[in-house]
């Protein structure tokens, strides 16, 4: 699957043509994200960990393509953003309220983020 993640000063753009799920959750993390427990009663209700900002549910039967703004970011994790050097995406494939599927990728943080 091709996952492709750029930057602007103001957003985190994301191309995954190869994603194919019917709902996609998207979050942003500061550091590396848990891992999709094997176990699946374990993924019901499942999130990247608690650093990570959720940015938002999407459609994407026919891959998915989000500029998703850092204006977007709670304020209270902002530091932990602006402190690390890189970040990641996660998108997880939902059915219902269970993820049945997650794929991350690492990349580098935004050059110049804007004051929160």
């Amino acid at each position: 699957m091709n996952l492709h993640v750029t930057t602007t000063p103001t957003s985190v753009e994301l191309d995954a043509p190869g994603w194919l799920a019917d709902i996609s959750a998207v979050y942003l993390c500061p550091s590396e994200p848990a891992r999709l427990p094997d176990n699946a009663a374990e993924r019901v209700n499942w999130t990247p960990g608690p650093d990570c900002e959720f940015m938002g549910s999407y459609p994407g039967r026919d891959g998915l393509k989000l500029s998703m703004p850092l204006s977007g970011l709670q304020p209270e994790r902002r530091p932990k953003f602006d402190a690390a050097a890189d970040w990641y995406v996660v998108l997880l494939d939902l059915d219902g309220d269970r993820v049945s599927a997650a794929i991350n990728s690492q990349f580098h943080a935004p050059e110049a983020s804007p004051a929160s």
